[in-house]
């Protein structure tokens, strides 16, 4: 059995932690516990770099047999993370693993697998078109998602444009979703719907770090 301490930013990334990655990690003896960024009663959103540190430090502190990972957008990232600037200008994923990884002497590398969603985890939500149209209540916008894909190059290429970011191009093709409301949110909802495999074939990135998780079943 592995415990996984999950550190989210938001309250829908708990519930996706709970709805879709938990069931099906479970089944191969890994736990995730999906865990609120930030003390209690914050609201959710990453304010600075200092309390991520500060947070994964005390989960790895608190519980020396369990592993911890993150999940997070980089389209939220504060300005103060390190390598963010430059990730841009590279197109790739901000690394930070060095300055995160400061627990004191007992601190293990392999506890922590850093993840950051690249743009959005709205991402998820073009995977399978046909059933975030049908489930937001208009079938014939899934043409829509699918040109978003295919003219981005992928779901994970859906850029972090404060225009045309994956949450906003779902918002402003259905109005009515529900984002960050928790349980009442929309994205899992619909994610616990489609499946983890039908997100995974989808978003490569994604699917690397489920891989990784996946593996923590062999220590």
């Amino acid at each position: 059995m592995s415990r996984v301490y999950v550190l989210v930013e938001g309250q829908t990334e708990q519930a996706f932690v709970r709805d879709v990655l938990a069931p099906a990690l479970s089944t191969r003896g890994i736990y995730p516990h999906p865990i609120l960024l930030g003390k209690p009663g914050h609201k959710g959103g990453i304010r600075s770099f200092a309390v991520v540190q500060r947070d994964i430090s005390n989960l790895l502190k608190q519980d020396a047999n369990a592993f911890v990972t993150t999940l997070f957008d980089r389209y939220g990232l504060p300005s103060d993370w390190p390598g963010l600037a430059e990730s841009k200008l590279k197109g790739e994923l901000p690394q930070a693993h060095s300055r995160l990884c400061q627990a004191g002497p007992d601190f293990r590398a392999q506890r922590f697998l850093p993840y950051i969603q690249f743009y959005e985890i709205e991402a998820y939500l073009f995977a399978v078109p046909d059933e975030t149209a049908r489930m937001l209540g208009n079938d014939a916008r899934a043409e829509d998602l699918r040109a978003v894909v295919q003219e981005e190059g992928g779901c994970e290429d859906i850029n972090d444009d404060p225009i045309s970011a994956p949450s906003k191009r779902i918002i402003a093709l259905f109005p009515n979703y529900k984002k960050g409301k928790g349980i009442n949110a929309d994205l899992p909802r619909i994610c616990t719907e489609v499946g983890l495999q039908a997100l995974r074939d989808a978003c490569p990135l994604f699917s690397r770090w489920v891989q990784a998780l996946e593996s923590l079943s062999d220590r």
